[in-house]
């Protein structure tokens, strides 16, 4: 604790997180290893887990960025699902238009 603080208050120096250890102390070798192998492992895990994580990332951003074309053509009293299939041939339409080019 800092000098004049009264008791039950914690310290304001960020380096002791209100303790009288130091956080970079607080936890042992073995534990701050595991920990890098842990997130290391993850890494591992993604990249092995692209051909799954890329295709659900791709099919989320279009759903966001299609989402106000769907809007759009339910205000105009078509179904969200019609107007989803809608925009999808389009899309597709748009992408095999660029290709044919």
């Amino acid at each position: 604790m800092t000098e004049g603080a009264p008791a039950g208050t914690k310290s304001s120096d960020p380096e002791t997180n209100g303790d009288s250890v130091p956080l970079r102390e607080k936890f042992s070798l073995t534990e701050k290893l595991l920990a890098w192998l842990v997130v290391l492992a993850g890494f591992y895990t993604m990249y092995f887990a692209q051909d799954i994580f890329i295709p659900i990332a791709i099919s989320l951003f279009a759903g966001i960025v299609l989402q106000p074309l769907v809007r759009l053509l339910s205000r105009v009293r078509i179904p969200d699902s019609a107007g989803a299939g809608i925009v999808m041939v389009g899309v597709v339409a748009a992408i095999v238009g660029l290709g044919v080019l």
